[in-house]
């Protein structure tokens, strides 16, 4: 008998690489300072976060921040000035370790709905180090993000067991955070869609939508559309809530579907990032050809994937994670400035990396291993060096802005505010 060779992709020694490789990635976050990109109303200029005593806790949960409502966030805040006091080094260790978290959250997720070690690590490695997702590790203000991810991937994991196991504790735990987690980020509200996905890919039954239990779901629709309300008061409170009026139903018609595939893009090829993707100027009557052309091919892939692939459940799994995910941050209803957000990719990119992994391992099961660990290990330095290479941009306002309009010639806002922030 062949003794079976060991496989090096355990458990311990997936985690151990994946942190090293996080903070070799991420590390130089520590020598970055506050920018003036939400941190000064958010963080410094914040009387819940730099006058905070337990007193005002309950304040917390009455009042908006910069036209947000996150008050788990601005409690976290408020405890690293505690801790730390205004010394940028502290709040940015105290994101790392929170992204750190979420890694091994996303690897187990993954374990979980794989029961496959090197899926969890290519999906767990992707949402550890994509360039994507560096935003949301160097930028202060996106402490919201990260926490509401942290939350985020707790419930789906207590969710999948319940799914996996019929124990009704792991129903409530997961409800309870799914409520920390609406309370860190209003956009949370995407998870009863994402439960609905799990529900899907855990029922074996071919009659697919019958099998799954709407009723169960009815709390967290509840709560998402109480939290909903609230998030579109608190965005009111300074006019955050852009229409663009000059935008007929065509455009409102392309541009979600140019949203969606520019993430698509931005997923395989993370390159011309940066922190602002201002929505188009029309030119005459029409947006710009690139939103024609993008919007296209976005209707072409979905035939594509309909015609080839909607009878693979675990890509069709990932898509619709995908989808559910970042249904909520399509411009449909806009709230700020921009067409999409990088960090918004941070839960969404989860299902699409569920989908890699998913590929790296049919290809590792055809014999293909020394292709997978070369690709696995070039994509990985390259998204490491583009990734390090965002904290430059992140140091402070000046150089955050200088890359803005570096990336966005044409828009006059972006000129304005570095003036404004170069004094």
């Amino acid at each position: 008998m062949t003794a079976k060779k060991p496989d090096f992709f355990n458990s311990n020694i997936s985690m151990v690489l994946l942190f090293v490789v996080t903070l070799i990635t991420f590390w130089n976050t520590l020598n970055n300072g506050f920018t003036n990109f939400d941190d000064d109303v958010i963080i410094l200029n914040n009387p819940l976060v730099k006058d905070f005593s337990f007193a005002q806790f309950p304040k917390l949960f009455t009042s908006f921040t910069n036209g947000m409502y996150h008050p788990i966030t601005t409690f976290s805040l408020a405890m690293d000035n505690v801790l730390f006091g205004l010394n940028a080094k502290g709040f940015h260790a105290v994101s790392l370790l929170i992204h750190l978290v979420n890694i091994l959250l996303a690897f187990k997720l993954a374990g979980l709905l794989s029961r496959n070690v090197r899926i969890s690590f290519i999906v767990a490695l992707l949402f550890a180090i994509h360039p994507m997702h560096s935003e949301s590790v160097y930028w202060l203000s996106e402490r919201k993000g990260l926490l509401c991810a942290l939350f985020m991937l707790s419930g789906m994991i207590c969710y999948v067991k319940f799914l996996s196991l019929k124990v009704k504790k792991y129903y409530l735990i997961s409800f309870l955070f799914f409520v920390l987690a609406v309370l860190s980020k209003p956009s949370a509200i995407a998870f009863p869609l994402i439960m609905v996905v799990f529900d899907y890919f855990f029922n074996n039954d071919k009659s697919g939508i019958k099998k799954i239990n709407f009723a169960n779901k009815v709390p967290f629709v509840l709560v998402s559309i109480a939290i909903a309300v609230v998030a579109l008061k608190a965005a009111n409170s300074v006019e955050g809530i852009v229409t663009f009026p000059h935008y007929n139903l065509f455009d409102r018609l392309v541009l979600p579907m140019y949203a969606l595939m520019l993430y698509i893009v931005k997923a395989l090829l993370p390159i011309d990032l940066s922190a602002k993707y201002f929505f188009p100027e029309k030119q005459g009557n029409f947006l710009p050809v690139e939103y024609m052309v993008m919007a296209l091919a976005f209707i072409v892939l979905v035939f594509i994937l309909f015609k080839y692939v909607r009878k693979n459940k675990e890509i069709i799994f990932g898509l619709l994670f995908f989808l559910a995910a970042i249904s909520v941050f399509l411009p449909l209803v806009s709230v700020g400035d921009s067409v999409i957000c990088e960090r918004h990719s941070y839960i969404s990119y989860f299902g699409l990396f569920y989908i890699a992994g998913i590929c790296c391992e049919k290809l590792y099961q055809k014999g293909r291993r020394m292709l997978i660990l070369i690709v696995v290990s070039a994509l990985g330095i390259v998204f490491m060096i583009f990734s390090f290479q965002r904290y430059r941009v992140w140091s402070d306002s000046i150089a955050l802005w200088k890359n803005i309009v570096k990336m966005n010639p044409s828009s006059a806002l972006a000129y304005v505010n570095l003036g404004r922030f170069s004094g």
